[in-house]
Formats: C-alpha cells, structure tokens, sequence
C-alpha cells in the first residue's frame, strides 16, 4: 500500500494500514478500525486472525527517542473473492495485491536500493542542509520493486521497516534458508561515511548486549560491565 502521506519518494510502501489506539480500543480494535476507514475493507467479514509478529520500537533519528510501539497484525482472507478497495484518498494513494510466491522464488531479486540522506537537524537556510548531509553523509538500503497489475503506472518499492515485516511473515515457510528474499533482507544498510558505518555497527551492538541483560551499566561511575 502507497501511503500518500509519505509521498518525499513515489511507491513508498506500507503494510496495509496504521495507527494509534483510541479511548478504550484494545489492539485488536485499532487495526480493524484502521483497515475500514483507510480502505475499506471490514476485518469482521471474510477475513480471520492467523498471527502477530514481534512488536518493533520505533524511536527517533535524532535523540533516540521512543517515539511508538509497532504491534503488527497478520490476517488470512478465507473469501474466494477479494471485496473492493475504497480508499481514504488523503491517506492512501494506491493499493496493490502482491502474490506469496513473488517472495518464495529462489531467483535472485534485483536489489533498487534506496539512499537517504542522515539528517540529524534541518535548518531553514538551504545551504546549512546541504553542509549537514556533506558532513553525515548518507546511508542506503536494500529494497526491490514488488510486481504491479497493469491497470497502475506506480513502481511499488518494497524497504526498510515494511521490507522488515514482510521478511518476518515470509521466515515462516518451510523452505526459509533457500528463499532469495530473505537473503536480499538480510543486507545491512551501508554508509557513505566509514567512520559512522563503525559507530553504526557499534550502537548496534550495545544495544543488543543491554537488551539480552549481557552488560549493565552504572550511572554513579559512568560505567559498563559485562555478566558472564
């Protein structure tokens, strides 16, 4: 689904719909509300729950922030007949079906990778942005183009979180360590600067260690330590 709030890079994908919990929703509530007023279609009727996948943090470039809590849902349709989209044309620009076999090929896929550039801070000179991006540098990602029906001129670019996701429903099928997909998903994102590639993969591994309680660290000295 092309989310025509994010339209900085045309066919930028989303896994059908998202939001936030109203008053008194549970979860649940929020993703069926979400899907009909988005595009159309009612959850309750031909469709079941087959799942969830891991719930993701969605935090800040700039401060690390919590910014929300990701809680996707997987639903099976059990219609023969898929009902019409209506979508909420201020949100959603497109919406396309993508067979499961397209992501279970043993092909390999063509990697259109996509680079933005790391902006930390935009500042209202034009010039003072161009000389933030020329000292970051930028960082790309791996992405492929998701096959279109004929009655759409839109390059579907499936990436980064949405690309994330669907590696997640796809590692579920009995022939998972042979699939091309999974081993396109499984490309890191590679930085135009070194120096931030080093610290990237450096972040990335403290994180892990507190996550997995592997190091702990003490605020009165300042310090880390490993368990064992």
């Amino acid at each position: 689904m092309e989310k025509q709030k994010s339209c900085l890079c045309n066919g930028h994908l989303e896994l059908e719909t998202g939001g936030k919990n109203e008053p008194g929703e549970t979860d649940e509530d929020t993703v069926k509300r979400e899907v009909l007023e988005e595009i159309g279609i009612d959850l309750n009727d031909g469709y079941i729950e087959v799942g969830r996948l891991d719930e993701r943090e969605i935090t800040s470039v700039k401060d690390n922030k919590l910014l929300m809590i990701l809680a996707p849902f997987v639903y099976l349709q059990v219609v023969p007949e898929s009902p019409p989209f209506n979508l909420q044309i201020s949100e959603v620009a497109a919406v396309e079906w993508v067979p499961l076999t397209f992501f279970t090929s043993d092909q390999p896929y063509e990697n259109h990778a996509i680079t933005e550039y790391l902006t930390l801070v935009r500042f209202e000179n034009r010039f003072l942005n161009q000389f933030a991006r020329f000292l970051l540098g930028s960082v790309t990602f791996p992405a492929i183009h998701l096959p279109a029906a004929s009655t759409t001129q839109t390059t579907f670019k499936l990436w980064g979180l949405t690309l994330g996701m669907t590696n997640d429903i796809i590692e579920f099928t009995r022939k998972k360590n042979h699939l091309a997909f999974l081993k396109l998903t499984k490309s890191k994102p590679v930085y135009s600067r070194k120096d931030i590639d080093i610290l990237a993969i450096l972040i990335t591994q403290l994180r892990y260690l507190f996550i997995y309680g592997k190091i702990e660290l003490d605020p009165r000295s300042c310090s880390m330590r490993l368990r064992r």
